[in-house]
């Protein structure tokens, strides 16, 4: 008899293909939230340099020009490393950064209860419906 014509492979298979696609698609809904938040977080932040510096006198010119500028100096580097803000800071300096470390994890590990109590769930009623082979009910 071939694999493809017994009913509990095919079963599985399904289960299998199923459980993939539920997989990838939970990963693609993640990195569209992911990408959002981190956009939003990213539009906040620049809100707040640009409210800051008006408020300091900056011209409105000079501050579209910064934002739009793609050109990094040493001079740019150096004053954010003076500022604590380099590349070699903690997170916690950076209020907008962990904001969005902690909006991720808390995302992920929602998730990752979802799917879990989901292919739970799956494997039962395959199960039920004599579709998973009998070792499965002792997992």
């Amino acid at each position: 008899m071939s694999l493809c014509q017994d009913r509990q492979i095919k079963g599985f298979l399904l289960f299998l293909t199923l459980f993939a696609l539920l997989f990838v698609g939970t990963a693609t809904v993640l990195t569209i939230y992911q990408v959002n938040g981190a956009e939003a977080l990213w539009l906040k932040h620049d809100e707040a340099v640009s409210s800051s510096l008006l408020e300091q006198g900056v011209p409105k010119e000079v501050i579209a020009v910064a934002f739009t500028n793609t050109d990094i100096s040493e001079d740019g580097r150096s004053l954010l490393a003076a500022a604590g803000l380099g590349k070699q800071s903690e997170s916690s300096m950076r209020p907008y950064f962990n904001q969005f470390q902690r909006s991720a994890f808390c995302t992920m590990l929602l998730e990752k209860e979802a799917i879990v109590s989901t292919g739970r769930q799956n494997i039962a009623k395959l199960h039920q419906r004599g579709l998973l082979l009998s070792f499965t009910a002792e997992l």
